[in-house]
């Protein structure tokens, strides 16, 4: 891609961010597909009993879930650098359940549960939990920051979503509830370097308009609500409904 008039340099700087993140995505499928076929070819060779094959499969599923991460990333990458066109009105709560339903098997996997919760109806805010967006891009933003944050946590732990309407935007925070030795743990060591997962996410959500900001124990993403409440106010009003403008 030859670089315009205008901003070329930092076209060319984003083709090569492009570029290398490919490669990294790329670089990194081929390692769990390694040790996959080692895996099943070893059980083929030498598994004898029960428990041979369970840990052969086992072994197998978590590097199948490696591969589906590294194309799920390079996925993200080519959408990050598409233009938006999915820009809808949307519920959060709705969104957030389909993210933790997709990361359900994932989440058994680590040993962690999610508990669900919302403020949504406490609020004397009439603007609700609607956000115009795009839908698939903060899906995937919210799905990757989730999944990073499993990685770093232990079986037992618990990751509590909290969904809470403000006036002007709905705050998703995800809190990791650990045991007392190792929330300690993670509280106090020096913050770590974003992760490339992690950037990528955060890159994703302020690509639509949000906001991802990562903590020691958390995630906090933070989207502007929807501006048309007038418009559906008086919407509402033709409908005989009770307008709140």
């Amino acid at each position: 891609m030859s670089p315009k008039s205008s901003g070329g340099g930092s076209e060319v700087l984003a083709d090569q961010e492009i570029a290398g993140a490919i490669s990294l995505g790329l670089h990194q499928t081929t390692q769990p597909l390694t040790i996959l076929q080692g895996t099943l070819e070893l059980a083929l060779l030498n598994a004898r009993t029960l428990d041979d094959y369970k840990n052969a499969i086992e072994r197998s599923l978590e590097e199948l879930q490696r591969v589906t991460d590294c194309f799920e990333l390079l996925r993200t990458i080519t959408q990050l650098h598409q233009r938006v066109s999915d820009v809808t009105t949307f519920a959060v709560s709705p969104m957030v359940k389909a993210v933790l339903t997709s990361l359900k098997g994932r989440s058994v996997t680590a040993g962690v549960e999610f508990i669900l919760q919302s403020k949504i109806g406490k609020s004397e805010d009439s603007g609700g939990e609607d956000v115009r967006l795009s839908s698939s891009r903060v899906s995937s933003a919210l799905r990757m920051a989730i999944s990073q944050l499993l990685l770093q946590l232990d079986r037992g732990s618990k990751l509590i979503v909290l969904i809470e309407p403000g006036t002007s935007h709905v705050l998703i925070q995800v809190n990791a509830v650990v045991k007392s030795q190792q929330c300690a743990q993670i509280a106090d060591t020096d913050p770590e370097p974003m992760k490339p997962r992690q950037k990528l996410a955060q890159d994703l959500a302020a690509s639509t308009g949000g906001e991802l900001r990562f903590v020691p124990k958390g995630i906090f993403m933070r989207l502007p609500k929807a501006q048309s409440t007038s418009l559906r106010g008086e919407m509402d009003s033709e409908n005989g409904e009770v307008a709140h403008v």
